[in-house]
């Protein structure tokens, strides 16, 4: 009964008109560093006949027991907070730090910035499906003082250092990786190195962040485990287009 329920339901979704907007976002790692005050997120309504309306929230973000968290926060406000873009239109939205310049920090502070679109009322009716976008952009601040000639390579030296990972056995095995450091870490392509044998993908894409002082798991199979109980073994992933160590704990 219940299968057909969900039959039903596709049979009527797949028969209705669908309204969506595609919008274009960027920078889509946006970052206020010292001694900046603020950045820009510019989003641009790639539709050829529909307005849009877009609220931009900024929350704060941290991380505890390998879950997300989202906060209410008011050090960062939004300007304009919403606003309606025509088609083919771009809008700029302001990110301002309250506190004016931005202080060094002993880590980075994590935000997330949500750009909804809302539904509009005069747009909705009985045959036309309307699904509300949202688009979730990572926000750090604060970066920690460095020799800002040669600032990747340093951040990477200070995350890479900071980073440790374990596996946790049980009915489900698990990954888990340790941020010790003062930076974030966007974890991507990871692959396990084993000494005298070929690199193996364990995930390819974008696998998920782990802000400082925080950690993080996912999923593996049984295939993946054997991997990774090699001897000598140890991971590898990509940020800022290089790829940084992850020693086992």
């Amino acid at each position: 009964m219940e299968n057909f329920k969900w039959l039903v339901l596709c049979c009527v979704l797949f028969a209705m008109p669908v309204q969506a907007t595609s919008l274009g976002v960027w920078p889509i790692n946006p970052r206020i560093d010292p001694p900046e005050s603020s950045t820009s997120i510019w989003v641009r309504n790639n539709s050829q006949d529909m307005s849009v309306v877009l609220q931009v929230r900024v929350l704060a973000w941290s991380q505890d027991e390998d879950t997300d968290i989202y906060a209410i926060q008011n050090q960062l406000v939004v300007s304009p907070a919403m606003a309606r873009v025509a088609p083919g239109a771009q809008q700029l939205f302001r990110i301002v730090n309250r506190r004016g310049a931005v202080k060094v920090e002993q880590h980075e502070l994590s935000y997330r910035v949500l750009i909804d679109e809302i539904p509009q009322p005069d747009s909705i009716n009985q045959s036309t499906l309307n699904f509300q976008m949202r688009y979730s952009l990572p926000l750090f601040i604060g970066f920690a003082d460095m020799d800002h000639n040669n600032m990747t390579a340093d951040k990477q030296q200070v995350l890479e250092a900071g980073l440790r990972y374990e596996l946790i056995d049980g009915k489900a095995p698990r990954l888990r990786i340790h941020n010790h450091s003062r930076l974030h870490a966007r974890i991507s392509h990871l692959k396990v190195v084993r000494p005298g044998q070929k690199d193996a993908v364990l995930f390819s894409g974008l696998v998920g962040y782990v802000l400082p002082d925080a950690s993080q798991s996912w999923d593996i199979d049984k295939e993946r485990w054997q991997l990774l109980q090699a001897a000598g073994a140890y991971l590898v992933f990509q940020q800022e287009r290089r790829e940084l160590k992850i020693a086992v704990k």
